[in-house]
């Protein structure tokens, strides 16, 4: 049985062609493990925060004297905020989103409970004022009233009167069931569920980016002078100058005063986000590296391949072959090469997966980012070739006939 054209060059040059097809195979085993790793941190980093990030600051506090004396300070130290130009709206808590430090607690649901290993969420000390200030979206039960905020007293369990919770967590504490009215526990001491949820809202995330549950967070009305932190926005557009002059109103009042800790939204979810972006990046720039190495390869393969056989293409184009011939020529040889690559490099990709997921906590790969891979490499084989066998289609068959 007579052999095609091309598998039969291809057979004459099989150590060639066979490095490119491996050079293929590796490039769409690593390709289709980073494509997924960038699209899957992308993803992650462009998480909504359901707060106004654009918009919001924090300031630390070190209140001094008696805890009569300190709370009179953060009242006092609070309302001169409130009435900087350009100040929205502030108020008195121990953390914000992604701020990378913050309280959490388990969640109790029945006098015998202790809470579950799913049933965590973060603590945020809030008023009747944080919904507005922090821009959230109330989408069932209430606001805090005030009557319900109190301080918090040193060495003594969180026992809130009311709780705000997220929609997330309300879905894994009570399913498709109603949350508001329900009865829970946060303190961390067993039998204790004396505590009610007034509302929900729709996204609230919690200081820890990392964090499995992500988006379980809940509000509770409780002041602390234990090393405060009052969390102010801003008017659109106008962080940085309001930043200073809420730091300028806080020294006037007291010049003793120490407030550190500094820190606007975009910074802490820079910070938070530092490593996985970092990872898009070396992930990104492996990838392109590699595809530029197996594009020079089929290029300088191709190349010399079309100098080895310029009298065939000569003897071709005497005998009627036209450049189109003589170019989907090449680009078919090269469609079966990138083909037997593409066939090795799914099997790899796999296999490049697997142990990135056993030494690396790695997701299973998406069979789908498979096909995405191989659409790519099949692509950058065609356009890689294309030079090549242009210039091979444009040699006159005179010319080629006589440089044999």
């Amino acid at each position: 049985m007579r052999k095609s054209p091309i598998l039969a060059a291809l057979l004459r040059h099989k150590v060639a062609a066979g490095l490119i097809a491996a050079q293929i195979a590796l490039t769409l085993a690593i390709i289709a493990n980073a494509l997924y790793i960038v699209i899957e941190r992308s993803q992650l980093m462009a998480r909504p925060s359901g707060v106004a990030e654009q918009e919001l600051f924090v300031l630390g506090l070190t209140p001094n004297g008696s805890p009569e004396q300190r709370r009179a300070d953060l009242l006092a130290d609070l309302d001169a905020v409130r009435k900087v130009p350009g100040v929205a709206g502030a108020y008195l808590t121990n953390s914000l989103p992604m701020s990378g430090g913050g309280w959490s607690s388990s969640v109790n649901l029945t006098a015998e409970d202790t809470g579950g290993r799913d049933r965590v969420t973060a603590l945020y000390m809030a008023d009747e004022s944080s919904i507005d200030t922090l821009g959230l979206k109330l989408v069932a039960g209430r606001n805090f009233e005030p009557g319900e905020l109190q301080w918090q007293e040193d060495n003594k369990p969180l026992r809130p009167q009311s709780v705000i919770i997220t929609e997330a967590l309300a879905r894994r504490l009570f399913g498709d069931q109603p949350a508001v009215g329900r009865m829970i526990g946060i303190s961390g001491v067993r039998g204790d569920v004396g505590t009610r949820v007034v509302g929900v809202v729709e996204r609230l995330v919690t200081p820890w980016a990392g964090w499995g549950q992500f988006e379980q967070s809940t509000l509770v009305p409780i002041r602390s002078d234990g090393g405060p932190r009052i969390a102010v926005r801003v008017r659109p557009g106008r962080l940085d100058e309001t930043v200073k002059a809420v730091e300028e109103a806080l020294w006037a009042r007291n010049p003793q005063r120490v407030v550190d800790g500094r820190r606007t939204m975009p910074e802490m979810r820079a910070e938070q986000y530092q490593s996985d972006r970092a990872l898009v990046i070396i992930m990104a720039a492996i990838t392109l590296s590699l595809l530029a190495v197996t594009a020079l390869g089929i290029v300088g393969q191709a190349s010399f391949w079309v100098t080895q056989r310029t009298r065939q293409i000569g003897v071709r184009r005497a005998l009627g072959a036209t450049r189109g011939q003589i170019l989907r020529y090449f680009q078919a040889e090269n469609a079966i090469i990138a083909g037997f690559g593409i066939v090795v490099g799914v099997t790899l990709a796999y296999v490049v997966n697997y142990w990135m997921a056993e030494n690396f906590g790695a997701d299973r790969l998406p069979w789908f980012y498979l096909p995405i891979g191989a659409a790519i490499v099949l692509l950058l084989g065609q356009v890689a070739v294309y030079a090549p066998a242009r210039r091979a289609a444009q040699v006159p068959p005179a010319i080629a006939t006589r440089s044999a």
